[in-house]
C-alpha cells in the first residue's frame, strides 16, 4: 500500500478513539469546557448508559460567528503559541473535544453569550455540520448529545452495561464537583434526580456531601514550592478498594500512583491490609514543574521532579493525621465513685444510678484468678522509657494530665483481654495487647529518632549480598544508618559488611529491612524511607514484647495503660492498623434494651 493522507473522516474518527473512550470521558471534556467558560452552575441529564446526554451551563456562551469554529480540529481560544502550553489555567487547550465527539454522535449545540439578547443553535450528524439558526436560550450552552458511537459499531461493542457506564460517569461528576465547590451542580438520569449540590460550599462542606460522610477532617501544607491540601478520613473509616482516593494536580483529576503511594505511606501503621482511607489530594504546583499535556484525555500529569510531590502529599497528611483530630472527648465522669442508696428490700438494696453519679463495682484483683502470667507496666518498657530520653515521657506510676484514654473509668477486665471503661455517654472495650503494642512501637521510635538506641558490635562484620543498585544506595545512606547504630561499607560491587547493628535488631530481619529500605529510597527519595523501613521492623518488636491477650491485669495496670495511650495521639490503632477499642453508646444500648424509641 503506497503512502497516503488519511481522510478528515477517518482522522476525526481515531481523534475520537483517543479522547473519547466512553462516555465518562465525554462527559468530563464537556464539564471542562464548562468550568472554562466561569460556569456557576452546571446540570447534566444522563440516558442510555451515556449515550444519550446533555450539559447545561451557565457560562459566557459563544458568539454567532465562533459557532463553526466549535467543530473545527484544533481551534481554541485557551492558548495561542507554544509557550502557553507550558503555563496552562484552563483544561481544553487542545481544541479536539468537540470536534472528536461530532464525528461519532449526533451534536446540538446551543449557546447565548452573555449580554447577547438571542442564542443560536448550529447541529452536527456523524461530522456533517449544519448551519448556525437563532433559537431561544439562556445565557450560556447546552450540549446535547445522541446515538453515540452508533456509527462505529466495533466501538459501541466494547461498552459496558448501561448500570457500569453510568458508575463511570457518576465518579467524574463526583470529581469535578469536589473540586469546584462553588458551582451548583445538578444531576438526572432517565429524568430521576441524582445528585443535587449546592454552590458556594466550601472544599471540606463539598466532599462531606459528595462523600457522603460528615468523618473527614481537613490540612494544607507548602512544600519546596508544592502547595497541598487533603481531606481525609480517620482510620477506621475504610475502603476495600483504592477509587475513594481522589488526586487532583493542577485542579486536574488524575491517576497518579506515586501520589496515591504518598497517600497510603501516610497511613503507615494505622492500616490493615487491604484498606484504604477515603482520601482527596488536591496538589498546585509552579507551571513549569508539571506536563499536562502526556495524555489525550489528560487523566494523567509528568512531574518534572515526582519525589518532590510525592513528599509534599505526604508530609501534609501525615503531619495532618499524627494530630488525630477524630480524637475528641467530652468532659468525663468524676473520679469519685458516688452511690446514692433508696428503699431496701429483703432480697437486695436498690440504687438510684444517675448519669453524673454512678456506683462503680470495685475488685480487689481481676474477675479471674491470676493463673496466667501477669503484666508488669514496668517491666519491658523501663528501658525503652529511659532510653528515650523524653520529660514527657514519665514513670508509670507517676501522675500524667488528663489526656482522652486516661478520662475513661475503668471498669473491669473481661475475657483476660479487653479493658472494660466507660464515660458519661458510652462503654468502651479497649484491647490491651493492640493498645500496649501501639505504646511499645511509639517508644521504639522514639529512641531511635533520638539517637539512643542500644549497638551490638561484631568481632567479624557481617557480609549481605544485595543488587548493586541496592547496594549503591545503602552506602549513601551511610551517615543516615549510622544513627540508629547500623555501621555499615560497601565490601564489593554487590556487597555490604556490617559492623554494627542496634541490639533490638535480629539478625535474621536485617537483610530484609535493609533490602526494603533501599527499595523504598530508590523508589521514593526521601529521609522519610529510612524512618518507614525501621518502622515496619519495630511494628514486628513491640507485637513480640507486650502484654499478650490472655493475661490477667489489676486496675492500675489497665489505668497505667491508658495513661499511657494520651502520650501518643495515634493510640486508637495498633502499629498493624487494627482498632485499638470498640464502643457502645448508652443510647443504643438503651435502644437495645426497649429503654428508648
Amino acid at each position: 500500500m503506497e503512502i497516503q493522507l488519511l481522510s478528515s473522516d477517518v482522522v476525526d474518527k481515531i481523534a475520537a478513539g483517543e479522547v473519547v473512550e466512553r462516555p465518562a470521558h465525554l462527559l468530563k471534556e464537556l464539564l471542562e469546557n464548562s468550568l472554562d467558560a466561569g460556569a456557576t452552575k452546571i446540570e447534566v441529564e444522563i440516558d442510555e448508559g451515556g449515550k444519550s446526554l446533555s450539559v447545561t451551563d451557565d457560562g459566557k456562551g459563544v458568539l454567532k460567528k465562533e459557532l463553526p469554529l466549535v467543530f473545527a480540529r484544533h481551534a481554541t481560544s485557551k492558548i495561542e503559541e507554544s509557550e502557553d502550553l507550558w503555563k496552562l489555567s484552563t483544561f481544553g487547550f487542545r481544541g479536539e473535544a468537540i470536534a472528536s465527539i461530532s464525528s461519532v454522535s449526533r451534536l446540538d449545540f446551543i449557546s447565548r453569550r452573555k449580554g447577547e439578547k438571542k442564542g443560536y443553535k448550529i447541529q452536527c450528524e456523524f461530522g456533517s455540520l449544519s448551519d448556525v439558526s437563532e433559537t431561544s436560550a439562556q445565557e450560556g450552552t447546552t450540549v446535547r448529545i445522541q446515538d453515540l458511537f452508533s456509527n462505529i459499531p466495533a466501538r459501541l461493542k466494547f461498552l459496558k452495561s448501561d448500570s457500569a457506564e453510568v458508575t463511570q460517569i457518576k465518579n467524574v461528576i463526583k470529581a469535578m464537583a469536589m473540586q469546584y465547590p462553588h458551582v451548583e451542580w445538578k444531576v438526572k438520569s432517565k429524568g430521576k434526580l441524582l445528585f443535587v449540590w449546592k454552590g458556594g460550599q466550601t472544599p471540606l462542606e463539598r466532599a462531606q456531601s459528595v462523600l457522603d460522610t460528615k468523618k473527614l477532617y481537613e490540612h494544607k501544607k507548602e512544600f519546596e514550592g508544592f502547595n497541598a491540601h487533603v481531606i481525609f478520613s480517620d482510620p477506621s473509616n475504610v475502603t476495600k478498594v483504592s477509587r475513594q482516593i481522589w488526586i487532583f494536580v493542577q485542579n486536574r483529576w488524575v491517576q497518579d500512583r506515586g501520589i496515591q503511594a504518598a497517600v497510603m505511606e501516610a497511613y503507615r501503621n494505622l492500616l490493615m491490609h487491604g484498606q484504604y482511607p477515603i482520601c482527596y489530594v488536591s496538589l498546585e504546583c509552579p507551571p513549569d514543574e508539571v506536563d499536562v499535556n502526556i495524555h489525550p484525555t489528560k487523566s494523567q500529569v509528568k512531574f518534572i521532579d515526582a519525589k518532590k510531590a510525592f513528599r509534599a502529599v505526604h508530609y501534609c497528611l501525615r503531619e495532618a493525621i499524627e494530630k488525630a483530630p477524630w480524637q475528641t472527648k467530652t468532659p468525663s465522669y468524676e473520679n469519685k465513685v458516688i452511690a446514692a442508696p433508696v428503699e431496701k428490700t429483703d432480697s437486695f438494696e436498690s440504687f438510684d444510678l444517675q448519669r453524673t453519679q454512678f456506683q462503680q463495682k470495685t475488685f480487689s484483683k481481676p474477675q479471674f484468678e491470676q493463673t496466667q502470667s501477669v503484666y508488669s507496666p514496668k517491666v519491658g518498657m523501663e528501658e525503652l522509657k529511659q532510653a528515650s530520653q523524653r520529660e514527657e515521657v514519665k514513670s508509670l506510676d507517676v501522675e500524667k494530665p488528663q489526656g482522652y484514654w486516661s478520662t475513661f473509668q475503668v471498669v473491669g477486665q473481661v475475657d483476660l483481654t479487653y479493658i472494660v471503661v466507660q464515660d458519661k455517654e458510652k462503654m468502651m472495650l479497649v484491647d490491651q495487647h493492640a493498645a500496649h503494642e501501639r505504646v511499645a512501637f511509639e517508644r521504639l521510635m522514639n529512641s531511635w529518632k533520638n539517637g539512643n538506641m542500644e549497638v551490638q558490635s561484631f568481632l567479624l562484620p557481617l557480609t549481605v549480598d544485595l543488587e548493586e543498585p541496592e547496594v549503591e544506595t545503602l552506602v549513601e545512606m551511610t551517615e543516615e544508618l549510622s544513627t540508629m547504630g547500623i555501621s555499615i561499607e560497601q565490601a564489593g560491587p554487590s556487597t555490604i559488611a556490617i559492623a554494627s547493628l542496634p541490639s533490638i535488631i535480629k539478625e535474621a530481619g536485617l537483610v530484609e529491612a535493609l533490602k526494603k529500605l533501599a527499595k523504598e529510597r530508590l523508589d521514593k527519595g526521601g529521609s522519610f524511607a529510612l524512618e518507614v523501613a525501621i518502622g515496619d521492623i519495630f511494628a514486628t518488636m513491640a507485637c513480640h514484647s507486650v502484654v499478650r491477650a490472655g493475661q490477667s491485669l489489676s486496675r492500675e495496670q489497665m489505668e497505667n495503660l491508658l495513661t499511657d495511650m494520651d502520650e501518643f495521639p495515634l493510640s486508637g490503632f495498633c502499629p498493624h492498623g487494627r482498632s485499638v477499642s470498640i464502643d457502645w453508646s448508652f443510647v443504643h444500648l438503651e435502644k437495645e434494651f426497649g429503654r428508648r424509641g
